[in-house]
């Protein structure tokens, strides 16, 4: 049984194999990866989530979270840029 696919396809021929492979895992709703910075994203998500590190937080948790990084690193430089977040 298959429950993820990875597929980077590279040149005509593969590019024309990695449609078929994707309609296929649409079809059978299989998740398909197709680049390699998906892969490791997807791999790492799921080291995360199989460790229970994993939590799950609104974009708006998640946005605050990086103002109050940012806004914490310019203090450290002393600097006085103005960054905007958009929810």
């Amino acid at each position: 049984e298959i429950h993820l696919i990875i597929n980077t396809p590279s040149g005509g021929k593969a590019q024309k194999e990695s449609s078929v492979i994707r309609k296929e895992a649409i079809m059978r709703d299989i998740p398909c990866v197709t680049t390699l910075s998906g892969a490791e994203a997807t791999v790492y998500a799921i080291e995360r989530l199989k460790s229970g590190e994993m939590t799950i937080r609104s974009i708006q948790e998640y946005h605050e979270e990086v103002r109050t990084a940012l806004d914490l690193s310019l203090n450290l430089r002393g600097g006085k840029e103005e960054i905007a977040v958009l929810p």
